[in-house]
């Protein structure tokens, strides 16, 4: 029942096969991420976490370095209004004369029975481990196709920093008018 299985997405020369996203949010709308994930076109598949919250995962066709993965996840977390994530690898590089081996991030389909890890469809329904596996293959990307990933669209502050663009879109917190102000002002 506590059995699980993780993967390292960094491996010792600090490069990866697939990175991924950790939101551990647990009242998130899986549906609205999965929307927001399909309008910006991401390589992504989605998965509902352990805790109920969301592993979105990027799957490569070859060897690209942690540092371009993850920063290239980064964006993706931002553009999605979830900026602060974890994101996997967790490591820009891995020291083996340190004995380092990087964070590793629970898979889906533990279980697969009985699991509540499991990659979600365009409507919300779960997919099977076989359904996954294929979409995985499918949406392998290139080093070369990932840094090529336009996140533009039409957004109120073309160029603004991604704070920014998040409040126009989200709106204004509870409290944050001033701050904001302030930052589009400087903006």
């Amino acid at each position: 029942g506590k059995l699980g299985v993780g993967s390292i997405p960094i491996d010792e020369t600090s490069r990866c096969s697939f990175g991924a996203l950790d939101i551990d949010d647990y009242s998130l709308d899986l549906t609205a991420l999965l929307a927001k994930v399909k309008r910006f076109k991401l390589p992504l598949i989605m998965c509902r976490s352990k805790s109920g919250g969301a592993h979105l995962f990027l799957f490569l066709s070859e060897k690209v370095g942690a540092s371009e993965v993850r920063d290239r996840l980064a964006e993706f977390a931002s553009v999605l209004g979830w900026g602060n994530c974890e994101i996997f690898p967790k490591q820009e590089e891995v020291r083996v004369d340190r004995g380092d081996i990087g964070n590793f991030i629970n898979l889906p389909y533990q279980n697969e029975k009985y699991t509540t890890r499991y990659a979600l469809k365009d409507d919300g329904d779960g997919m099977s481990l076989e359904e996954f596996l294929a979409l995985g293959e499918k949406l392998r990307i290139s080093s070369k196709d990932l840094a090529s990933i336009s996140l533009s669209e039409d957004v109120v502050l073309p160029n603004g920093p991604p704070c920014c663009q998040q409040l126009t879109e989200f709106g204004i917190p509870e409290g944050g008018r001033n701050m904001t102000l302030l930052n589009v002002g400087i903006y």
